[in-house]
């Protein structure tokens, strides 16, 4: 995810065209929440485990306990974090919805802008 925000930062995304100004500010938002979510959910997965008092693996090597075991947190943390899991299944749904909906209903190029390609047939 961090590598997808810097080639995004680095190298921008493309311009939309002739698209509805409100559309754009949703398309904003919704990509930057995100871009949120799926940075922030693993965070609250670390926090809710090592909360638990277990240990949290990255590839080899096991991350440092960055917190005292709690039950309360453990559980505020589990909680939100399947929660936050859940809506962002949601929120991907509607992300697919939307570029077909401009590929078949407004006929525009934001599924080709998504695809990278310009001869998507319609």
């Amino acid at each position: 995810m961090v590598l997808r925000l810097g080639v995004r930062i680095i190298y921008g995304v493309p311009a939309q065209t002739g698209a509805i100004s409100l559309f754009k500010i949703l398309a904003k938002v919704m990509h930057w929440f995100l871009y949120f979510l799926l940075l922030s959910l693993p965070i609250m997965g670390v926090v809710f485990l090592q909360a638990g008092g277990k240990d949290v693996h990255f590839f080899s090597w096991a991350l440092p306990q960055m917190i005292d075991p709690d039950p309360a947190i453990k559980k505020t943390f589990k909680e939100l974090h399947e929660w936050l899991g859940n809506t962002i299944y949601f929120l991907i749904g509607i992300h697919a919805l939307a570029a077909l909906w401009h590929h078949y209903i407004l006929k525009n190029d934001t599924l080709r802008r998504m695809l990278n390609k310009s001869n998507l047939e319609t």
